[in-house]
């Protein structure tokens, strides 16, 4: 309910990568039945590997021990997951708690219940985890591992004082209890214990500082990088970190307008202007997006993105989130239809901002190629404003229009 805590734990592995051992997980490859050709290649790629270590004129050699993946390899990741596959099998048996895997990085959480309920369900699944990880070489490391228990709001504020007695407490096999902290960030997103965002913003405010140091080195009035290109370097460096966490964050209005001044001061730095140039001329330039529009396109696509598979659509499910409308009306394409379609790789890097070159290059590339071929039509169609549409299809040979039709809809 809305008066219980709730309990985010996130479990460090140690060393996970150094110390997995090569039979932990060819026996999972044996289990999951890959093949005997599949088990001999990661075997062989795991066994009788070297080090060779250099310190000017010395040279050593060493060969390496019988655990851990090699870094840095294409396949490491996949090896390591083998082994995890039973530890997510293991937690979907423990009620009332979730959890994801990202590599060696384990999020369990708890949203209601008694703190006694709370405590059993992570400690079950904190036993869980280290029974099925013994002989594997991997093991928890409590002093890395994270509790962040959130406590329930009352009439809009959320309660600053615990008793001591009702402190939840989860302890490793080892006997050492896992340090409770009053924030926890899950790849790269941080969470907060009382529901602020503070630490968000003053990670953004930072990033934002350091990229806005980097436009000013690199142009000046005179000399430099031109602005569509710094507008594509305050993109990169700026709003690709706010998009990460856009959607994602309980937003205070004051925090909501902190993160749009410095979008919007960004902004003003790529493009020559003083910081003091008006917020409402700057927004009718429309070169950028506000925090809202940002959150509310990621969430858009996110939903449409996990709305296309069995694994998304289990996750929105877990969420209470029904999948994306655009998902449902999809439809497959007909057999016969898509044997006699040929659909040619889409081109990227086609930018009608960035890569104007590129895509004049490629329209006379497709006007030579159909010049003489009296079959090929291109076809456009375009939506305008007040519900109108277009649609037009042209002879490629002659440039002869064959069919163009104009289309107002009814209001909604």
């Amino acid at each position: 309910s809305a008066r219980d805590n709730k309990a985010i734990l996130g479990l460090d592995l140690k060393s996970a990568f150094d110390n997995v051992k090569h039979s932990a997980i060819l026996s999972q490859v044996s289990k999951l039945n890959m093949g005997e050709r599949s088990y001999n290649y990661i075997k062989d790629f795991l066994t009788d590997r070297t080090a060779e270590l250099r310190a000017g004129d010395l040279q050593m050699q060493e060969k390496l021990g019988s655990t851990g993946t090699p870094q840095g390899s294409v396949i490491s990741p996949m090896l390591f997951n083998l082994v995890m596959i039973g530890v997510a099998e293991k937690l979907a048996d423990i009620e009332d708690v979730r959890h994801t895997i990202y590599a060696d990085d384990i999020t369990l959480w708890v949203t209601g219940g008694s703190d006694a309920h709370i405590e059993g369900a992570l400690q079950a699944a904190v036993d869980a985890i280290e029974d099925h990880l013994q002989g594997t070489g991997l093991r928890c490391s409590p002093s890395k591992s994270e509790l962040l228990i959130i406590p329930p709001t009352n009439n809009g504020r959320r309660k600053t004082r615990q008793r001591e007695c009702e402190k939840i407490r989860i302890v490793t096999k080892s006997g050492n209890v896992i340090p409770e902290v009053s924030k926890i960030r899950i790849l790269g997103m941080v969470i907060e214990k009382h529901g602020r965002n503070g630490e968000t913003i003053a990670r953004l405010t930072a990033k934002a500082a350091n990229a806005m140091r980097l436009v000013k080195r690199v142009t000046s009035r005179k000399a430099g990088m031109r602005e569509e290109s710094l507008i594509r370097l305050v993109q990169s460096f700026i709003i690709s970190h706010v998009a990460y966490v856009a959607a994602y964050h309980r937003w205070l209005q004051h925090e909501r307008n902190k993160i749009n001044v410095i979008i919007r001061r960004a902004y003003k730095t790529a493009l020559g202007l003083f910081e003091s140039t008006s917020t409402t001329r700057l927004l009718q330039v429309g070169m950028h997006n506000t925090l809202e529009e940002i959150a509310e396109a990621q969430r858009t696509s996110q939903l449409e993105r996990l709305s296309t598979t069995k694994a998304g659509r289990k996750i929105l499910d877990d969420l209470g989130i029904g999948p994306s409308n655009e998902a449902e009306t999809k439809l497959p394409v007909p057999e016969e239809v898509r044997r006699q379609t040929r659909i040619d790789p889409i081109p990227k890097n086609m930018n009608p901002e960035y890569n104007k070159g590129r895509r004049a290059a490629r329209a006379k590339a497709l006007i030579d190629l159909h010049a003489n071929d009296e079959h090929a039509r291109y076809v456009d169609a375009a939506e305008y404003q007040r519900n109108a549409f277009a649609a037009v299809v042209i002879e490629a040979s002659t440039g002869a229009t064959r069919t163009a039709a104009s289309v107002r809809g009814a209001g909604a």
